[in-house]
């Protein structure tokens, strides 16, 4: 039911909030959710060019049975070719964990 997705490793502007929200509103019902950005310095990603990530904590009203690791994929904006955008998945168990990652969703953004 609840969710905290990173996309990483992608061009300033690949992603936006409001395409994340887009995209988490077409899987079902939101009950909570937050969304923020982070950017990285180039000296500590391989391509400079690539130092943007999203991390996503996200509520669904109804319970998601996912199996596929590519359930909450996206493609890019097109600026980079067709580019699937994957992202880690992980549950989020307690309300700690909850506390937690809308906390760090909201460091940076």
């Amino acid at each position: 039911k609840t969710f905290w997705l990173t996309y990483s490793g992608l061009y300033r502007g690949e992603l936006d909030h409001e395409r994340i929200l887009s995209m988490l509103m077409s899987k079902g019902a939101l009950a909570e959710y937050s969304i923020g950005r982070e950017h990285h310095k180039e000296e500590s990603v391989g391509d400079k060019d690539k130092d943007e990530h999203w991390h996503v904590y996200v509520a669904f009203e109804n319970k998601k049975n996912i199996k596929s690791p590519r359930y909450f994929d996206m493609l890019g904006d097109g600026t980079y070719g067709s580019r699937r955008l994957h992202c880690t998945i992980m549950s989020c168990k307690t309300k700690q964990d909850r506390i937690n990652r809308i906390n760090y969703t909201m460091k940076e953004d």
